[in-house]
């Protein structure tokens, strides 16, 4: 398929507040740690409260992935391969696998487990430690739903689902040891049936935000109106408390349970989940780095901007016991927010199962995943978020220029570029593959820079702009090419795997790029590559860990930078990954779409096309055999379509964004795009123009 690959390069940052509180009998073991996330490289973390610092690290299966906690329970949520694992805390390891139906969600805590799988409208409930044993086929559901469902655990463990089209909310108690005790109960709604809904628990009582309707629901069904719901977000389930908090994108709410007045704290940005603990709340704003704590009295109470936080972050706070940690999809750092906000910078120190003798270099801690997620398709879109590119070309020729490389979408939504207004008087920008990138035209004799904005469409009604500083160097002027990114390619032990790595390189004056070499730096393993960028990575099957590949990328024009590829060796079976695809194609012809042709299996194994989701807009036609779709659409617009992966064992959920033109659209010129062909010493080549 024609698919735009845009690679994912976040990263966290957080701090951290620790809260003794009164003397107790408590004679919990515990490790004063909390588990936090760092996307950008795949890893889950444990920070220990006692020691300031990291203390253990695993690896991801996939880029979407998330850790859920409550005291020794922990659970890696990893969506992207539809699947959980507890967490072994004492030995640092994975401790089984729950798989789950495709798209599914998982909650945990009070010692119990909840899926609820949205396509079937089910609830299952387990306890927390029998969660592997989870058959979605074998094990008896608790509830069947009407409709779509919101879902939440609370911290004793009782489980509620909120269901707009019914109008109800389930409510499953359960038992010490995690059992279900009694049968599901249900409760009348005050809600539209097309509202959206969330919920949360404070203690044992159900909220419920219908942003829809920009309204809270009470324990006992009492409706009460919030300002800007609409970018509410529910706090954390926590103990009982006489209030629930909402964060909204201009302040921190807090309303009485009962009813009566809110009281509300003003912020600015994006909110985060806000949490109640220990006498305290907190809140965060992505965007504007704003952090709230309002404690009772005012002298642990705070009201600031948190500095080096990205104004393109995405905040979550991180709960297990008495610490709190705020992560941030930014930039991998810990502050320390006791007192003076001390900072911890130590992912790169506790690299997860590193390999026996590697050197660790800070530079590659950092890796950009090639795999890509598909988010709730139900939850609000946000808008893209790029960010300003300085790139380079060449006088008389045309470059295609990777504005989308450095670019994000928070729900994983394909992406696609447009030039704003006229573009630079200099040059030609053109939109090329569908908008998966632009191209410049630059005339002969052209130089010095120019400057332009673009839009980032995510196909979903989210639209960001950043600009580009566009620099015309003179061909006997030369800059070697650069790294921007540390590509990740995941393999099973023994198993083979390919990866494409000139996407992570950038050349400042346009030059096009070859992979000069490729070198594998642990002894038995081997590596075969191509110019073009492939490099296949067979491993020798010793050991797991993380590997490097040693690369060396040329602009052609003597100029020559040296990078690598971080190999992250993983035993067991693993899912496939699903790589995003992209295809246009103009109202009322078809296009035949091949979604597997970027799509990889770790472990090598064959993978096959085992569905592909309908569209009440479109005729959606699937050939599973031949691992293809064919789509066809009157109607001018963009579509989402997701589709199943599988790998015989495992599933994995990918999508594709189809964009439907209209015929007038697709009547103007046609666009020519740069190719570039490798061609062997004293051999030929076939260019497919």
């Amino acid at each position: 398929s024609v698919g735009t690959v845009t690679a994912f390069a976040v990263a966290l940052v957080g701090f951290a507040v620790f809260y003794e509180g009164e003397a107790t009998a408590d004679v919990e073991l515990n490790d004063s740690g909390v588990w936090v996330t760092k996307t950008s490289a795949g890893q889950v973390g444990r920070f220990n409260y006692a020691s300031q610092a990291l203390d253990g690290t695993l690896l991801a299966g996939s880029a979407s992935f998330d850790v859920q906690q409550d005291a020794s329970d922990v659970l890696l949520d990893d969506t992207g391969s539809s699947a959980a694992a507890p967490i072994d805390v004492a030995h640092l390891s994975l401790d089984g696998q729950v798989r789950l139906p495709a798209g599914a969600e998982v909650v945990s805590g009070g010692g119990v487990t909840a899926v609820l799988d949205d396509e079937e409208h089910l609830v299952w409930v387990l306890p927390f430690d029998g969660a592997t044993s989870f058959d979605a086929q074998e094990t008896e559901p608790v509830a069947e739903l009407e409709g779509d469902g919101a879902l939440t655990v609370s911290r004793d463990g009782t489980v509620f689902v909120a269901v707009a089209s019914s109008g109800e909310l389930t409510t499953v108690r359960t038992a010490s040891d995690g059992t279900v005790e009694g049968d599901p109960q249900t409760s009348s709604l005050p809600v539209d049936k097309a509202a959206e809904l969330s919920v949360t628990a404070v203690g044992d009582d159900p909220v419920v935000l219908d942003r829809s309707g920009s309204q809270l629901i009470l324990p006992g069904g009492r409706s009460v109106s919030v300002d800007d719901g609409g970018s509410g977000v529910l706090q954390q389930p926590s103990a009982g408390s006489d209030v629930v908090m909402l964060a909204t994108g201009s302040g921190l709410v807090s309303q009485p349970l009962g009813g009566g007045d809110a009281t509300v704290r003003s912020a600015q940005g994006v909110p985060a989940a806000p949490v109640q603990l220990d006498g305290c709340t907190f809140g965060a704003w992505g965007g504007s780095g704003q952090v709230v704590r309002d404690c009772a009295g005012t002298d642990r109470d705070l009201d600031e901007r948190l500095e080096a936080v990205d104004p393109q972050s995405v905040l979550a706070y991180r709960v297990n016991r008495h610490v709190i940690v705020l992560n941030d999809l930014s930039a991998g750092t810990l502050w320390m927010a006791a007192d003076a906000y001390e900072k911890v910078d130590d992912w790169d120190l506790v690299q997860p199962e590193e390999a026996e003798g590697q050197e660790s270099d800070a530079s590659l801690t950092n890796p950009e995943q090639v795999d890509q997620f598909v988010a709730d398709r139900s939850q609000p879109n946000r808008d893209p978020q790029p960010k300003d590119d300085v790139l380079g070309a060449r006088p008389g020729r045309t470059t295609i220029l990777p504005v989308l490389a450095n670019d994000v979408d928070p729900d994983g939504d394909v992406m696609t570029a447009a030039v704003v207004g006229q573009g630079p008087a200099g040059v030609q920008v053109q939109q090329i593959m569908g908008g998966a990138a632009l191209q410049v035209v630059v005339p002969e004799g052209a130089e010095g820079t120019e400057r332009f904005r673009y839009a980032v469409s995510d196909g979903r009604g989210g639209l960001a702009e950043a600009s580009v500083s566009l620099t015309v160097s003179p061909l006997g002027e030369n800059e070697p090419p650069v790294q921007s990114g540390d590509p990740v390619l995941k393999v099973g032990q023994g198993s083979t795997a390919t990866i494409k790595v000139l996407p992570y390189f950038l050349d400042p004056d346009g030059d096009d790029l070859y992979l000069a070499s490729a070198e594998a730096a642990a002894a038995g393993d081997e590596v075969r590559s191509r110019p073009d960028g492939s490099v296949e990575f067979r491993d020798g099957g010793a050991s797991t860990g993380r590997k490097v590949v040693d690369l060396a990328v040329s602009d052609g024009q003597g100029g020559l930078v040296e990078g690598k590829l971080l190999i992250d060796v993983v035993a067991g079976q693993q899912p496939p990954i699903a790589v995003n695809d992209h295809v246009t194609v103009v109202a009322g012809e078809s296009v035949t779409v091949e979604p597997l042709v970027n799509d990889t299996d770790p472990d090598g194994d064959e993978l096959r096309l085992s569905d592909v989701d309908e569209h009440d807009k479109a005729l959606v036609t699937a050939n599973l055999d031949a691992g293809t779709f064919r789509f066809v659409s009157d109607e001018p617009g963009s579509y989402d379509l997701t589709y199943q992966v599988t790998d015989g064992p495992n599933a994995t959920t990918g999508l594709v964004r189809v964009d439907v033109t209209s015929p007038d659209d697709a009547s103007g010129a046609p666009v020519v795009v740069t190719d570039t062909a490798m061609l062997p010493t004293g051999g030929k080549t076939l260019v497919d123009v």
